[in-house]
């Protein structure tokens, strides 16, 4: 039987971060990489509480102000909504 798409695509990104998280552990850095599904932003500050989180880094496309607004920026509502945590963002 053919597996999931969706259990494919979370075995390749579980993959994908388990090797960012040993590239970040021989550099001497202490991360976590977590693979959740649900509303980005509302995922992403559930997990904040649900951890002891130092720091939110997350990516942005650079699409702009605009464009983001109208289509919604995970970055941008993260930002706006994480209380007492720091939050970088990286183009």
């Amino acid at each position: 039987m053919a597996k999931p798409i969706y259990d494919e695509i979370k075995g390749n990104m579980e993959d994908f971060l388990k090797k960012k998280e040993e590239l970040c552990g021989q550099r001497g850095v202490k991360c976590e990489a977590i693979v959740r599904m649900g509303h980005p932003v509302n995922t992403i500050l559930e997990l904040v509480k649900e951890k002891a989180v130092d720091l939110i880094v997350l990516g942005s496309h650079g699409r702009g102000r605009l464009v983001g607004t109208v289509l919604g920026s995970v970055s941008y509502g993260v930002v706006h909504k994480a209380q007492n945590i720091s939050v970088l963002v990286v183009r």
